[in-house]
């Protein structure tokens, strides 16, 4: 009778407040999460090259050394993904990041389950990119995946200043759009620990490595980089006029 009772009172207050697919944010069932159209996700799957993320049909990292030693996604920024991303990014709806970060956990659990990590942070905003946005959509990703693994979120990276924003420049400018953008809060909070770097998109990765070459000369063990979605090869959000 109780699960009749709990069944009633969603049905309810879904007529009120319809539910939402979690990532398009079509009306659906109530007894669904996601809709039809996005049950098959872009989800990036075995096996996957652990130095950019990608699936190895998909890698042209041809192993490319970087600061941050391994990195790992659920997804590729493309389709109902590239939707929810822009939802949860420009769009103000903060509360995506629990689902996200459940995602993010069961792929640390999946690809990075043999990995110790003392602390979970995450890419830090200037005082101007405070002003401007909302949340910080790494912070809040960064947050909720410690609520749900346990490992501590500390803001151990702060950003010194500003420059253009990653989007508007060139694959190739974007290494040096951010050298020498971060610094570390506090270089004994972070000797001799093991870090685990959260963003909401990787794409050519120069940001989670600029972050990670800071974390590791201020003597990081080692850095992990851990985002919702990665961009394949040559895929570019430059042109998501619809969100940016």
């Amino acid at each position: 009778m109780e699960i009749r009772r709990n069944s009633l009172i969603d049905y309810f207050l879904c007529s009120v407040f319809p539910r939402r697919c979690k990532y398009c944010g079509k009306v659906i069932k109530p007894e669904r999460t996601v809709c039809s159209d996005c049950e098959q996700l872009p989800e990036i799957k075995d096996p996957v090259c652990m130095h950019c993320g990608c699936n190895e049909k998909d890698c042209v990292c041809k192993k490319k050394s970087h600061f941050y030693e391994m990195a790992a996604a659920p997804f590729y920024y493309e389709g109902a993904i590239k939707k929810a991303v822009g939802r949860f990014k420009f769009k103000g709806i903060y509360y995506l990041s629990d689902s996200f970060a459940q995602d993010m956990a069961k792929t640390l659990e999946n690809r990075l389950g043999e990995r110790e990590y003392d602390y979970i942070t995450f890419i830090p905003f200037s005082k101007k990119q405070k002003r401007r946005r909302e949340f910080n959509c790494s912070e809040l990703l960064a947050r909720s995946l410690s609520e749900i693994t346990g490992i501590e979120c500390r803001e151990l990276l702060k950003r010194i200043f500003d420059t253009d924003r990653q989007h508007l420049t060139g694959t190739v400018t974007r290494k040096g759009n951010v050298f020498g953008v971060y610094e570390v809060v506090d270089k004994n909070e972070v000797k001799g620990k093991k870090i685990l770097i959260i963003d909401d998109i990787k794409t050519s990765g120069a940001t989670v490595d600029e972050c990670a070459k800071m974390l590791r000369f201020r003597g990081a063990q080692y850095v992990d980089c851990l985002t919702f979605a990665i961009t394949k090869s040559k895929q570019d959000i430059d042109t998501d006029e619809e969100y940016w």
